[in-house]
């Protein structure tokens, strides 16, 4: 099909462990696909990956927001060796909500038997290990890790050196996947996908909502907040017994192909908007433009 680049760092990297993630890197090596985003400690998975092409040397640093806990890799600390998986951007989520809500919230927080105390912040209330704050309308606003943020930046820094042509990818399906699908992206994104051109992207791209959401262009640079879905992989087998239970189904009667009709009818939203239109006429501009600035550089 073409492709000579795979953003590895998703929600999914781990779904079968870290000898599936081994294994999906030894056949992209042997296939001679270029990937990024995951390895075997921090340092290899927040690495950008390097691929030589005719009109010059393309790097691609990967990220993910949305992930199991265990599938953040990280570096050696003491005796404790280093964990494969993949790299990360930590986000601490705020509930928003309105402030007789958030009063409402601080009652119900008082009330319960060894609640915790109030932190003297009138605006914020933390119940149930979920932080709300107050807000003139209800919704969710995103924090990111400081150090996840500034070891992409390096990273990305070091790929811009090192290549003509730098693409940044973020894989998140905030804010609030899965109880409602918003077409905006989440509040932290527009802030830090420009932090990653000043630090030397030429390109971020952003996907894992499985809907288009905006397109930006920062400093003659595109900002691509979700591209949606390009296709998708009907051959869903095996299905790990997670899944049949997520959807209802016993493995003992029940099929594969039977899981899958489930999920995907209703595990992910359905239409048009949440079909990649990127294509044809208009993704050959959009490439041209691409390879217009990659010249340039």
């Amino acid at each position: 099909m073409g492709f000579n680049l795979v953003s590895r760092a998703t929600n999914h990297t781990l779904d079968w462990g870290i000898e599936g993630m081994r294994e999906t890197s030894r056949i992209l090596d042997q296939s001679g696909i270029i990937h990024a985003g995951v390895g075997e400690n921090l340092a290899q998975a927040g690495a950008a990956r390097f691929l030589e092409t005719s009109r010059g040397r393309v790097a691609l640093v990967s990220s993910a927001t949305t992930f199991a806990p265990m599938s953040r890799a990280c570096d050696p600390a003491g005796e404790a060796p280093g964990r494969p998986g993949l790299n990360p951007l930590r986000l601490t989520e705020n509930i928003l909500v309105p402030p007789e809500t958030l009063e409402t919230l601080r009652q119900v927080r008082d009330a319960l038997p060894g609640g915790p105390p109030g932190n003297g912040d009138p605006g914020r209330v933390v119940l149930a290990r979920t932080t709300y704050k107050a807000a003139e309308k209800a919704g969710y606003s995103y924090e990111p890790h400081p150090g996840d943020v500034a070891n992409i930046l390096r990273n990305v820094r070091r790929g811009k050196q090192f290549s003509d042509f730098c693409i940044v990818t973020n894989h998140g399906h905030e804010p609030s996947w899965p109880d409602k699908v918003s077409e905006e992206p989440a509040d932290y994104e527009q802030c830090f996908a420009r932090k990653m051109i000043d630090a030397g992207a030429d390109a971020y791209v952003g996907h894992g909502p499985h809907l288009l959401r905006g397109i930006e262009i920062y400093k003659g640079r595109p900002i691509f907040y979700s591209l949606a879905n390009f296709f998708g992989d009907a051959l869903r087998t095996p299905a790990g017994a997670d899944m049949f239970e997520a959807y209802g189904k016993d493995p003992r009667v029940d099929t594969d192909a039977e899981v899958t009709a489930v999920e995907e009818s209703q595990g992910y939203p359905v239409g048009g908007e949440y079909i990649c239109v990127v294509t044809g006429p208009i993704f050959l501009k959009v490439s041209s433009q691409l390879a217009d600035l990659s010249a340039t550089n």
